[in-house]
């Protein structure tokens, strides 16, 4: 049993030696094959990182744009609105001071009356002048709100038809 075992733990050593020189080149092998894929991987991966992160920042950067140009829609509209508001004032400042020198005239000339029928004349002819006065600054002052609310949208529609245009044109093509 000696002899068998002395035989047996010799062959097993021969294997062992013949064996552990291909087990290296295989570890060997392998090491090398686990190695280039794992640089292969992770090269793969940094490219896909820079590739996502250039379209992230062209992303932030198209987005920043929009918001600036949207920012510049807002203010020239709003530039537009309060022109009109200061207009529409300076229209209304004129109407009410031309109104008020009216009724004071019309006033001085109700005291100089001596009969109740030149009054009632009188007070009738103020009346519809008044009327036709209001009648007509009312009709300016909506030919105003119209004009400016229309050239105050104009810059707002020119930026929604750019953006709708360009969020529409990579999606057609």
């Amino acid at each position: 049993m000696n002899a068998n075992l002395t035989a047996t733990t010799k062959a097993l050593g021969d294997l062992a030696a013949h064996a552990t020189p291909t087990l290296a080149a295989q570890t060997l092998a392998t090491q090398t094959l686990a190695t280039q894929t794992l640089e292969s991987l992770v090269s793969s991966g940094q490219n896909q990182a820079e590739k996502i992160g250039g379209q992230v920042l062209r992303s932030y950067g198209e987005i920043t744009a929009l918001n600036q140009r949207n920012l510049e829609a807002l203010v020239a509209s709003s530039t537009v609105v309060v022109k009109g508001a200061e207009e529409a004032s300076r229209s209304l400042r004129t109407f009410a001071r031309a109104s008020l020198e009216q009724t004071a005239s019309a006033g001085k000339a109700m005291l100089a009356i001596r009969s109740f029928h030149d009054l009632v004349d009188l007070q009738t002819r103020f009346a519809k002048t008044r009327m036709d006065a209001c009648l007509a600054e009312t009709s300016a002052l909506t030919q105003l709100g119209v004009k400016t609310t229309y050239d105050a949208i104009a810059p707002l529609k020119a930026q929604v038809s750019a953006a709708v245009e360009k969020a529409i044109r990579p999606a057609v093509s």
